[in-house]
């Protein structure tokens, strides 16, 4: 099973702290999981943190009993995908096709049978199956986020 924890994490823009001492027990694979706070409380700052796109000034992130800190930037990306919200609403792609890009990253970009299957039973799964054809762009930013997070 799938778990994804952080301790003590720090990071700042400058001069200006963002997070101090911010961490949370360990998520569960299947359970739902909301990060919540009024607008520049860290939110999207945590999950650039977790995607490596910031490093985190203190703390850890764990993924699987692995510290992200100690991976390469190509095995990061073979176990974390994240699709910024205002990538998701420029971007005339379907929540199939969103999905279907997270699995194939660094897999080649032919598509088979089976990827089509595979995604088609990752949405079924998460209870997103209705969105398959849906584009991103007329998701709320909460549905957005969420099919993200879901992949493989």
């Amino acid at each position: 099973m799938i778990t994804l924890s952080a301790n003590d994490l720090g990071f700042a823009y400058g001069t200006h702290p963002v997070l101090d001492g911010a961490g949370f027990d360990p998520l569960q694979a299947g359970k739902l999981t909301a990060l919540i706070g009024p607008n520049a409380a860290g939110k999207s700052t945590l999950f650039r943190l977790i995607a490596g796109l910031a490093k985190p000034g203190s703390g850890t992130i764990i993924l699987d009993g692995t510290d992200l800190a100690i991976l390469s930037t190509r095995e990061r990306l073979k176990r974390i995908c994240f699709m910024p919200q205002f990538f998701a609403a420029n971007a005339a792609l379907t929540v199939f096709d969103v999905v279907m890009m997270a699995h194939k990253q660094l897999k080649g970009w032919r598509v088979s049978e089976s990827d089509m299957q595979a995604v088609s039973e990752v949405l079924h799964h998460s209870g997103i199956g209705h969105l398959a054809e849906a584009y991103v762009s007329d998701l709320s930013g909460g549905s957005r986020r969420w099919c993200r997070w879901h992949r493989r």
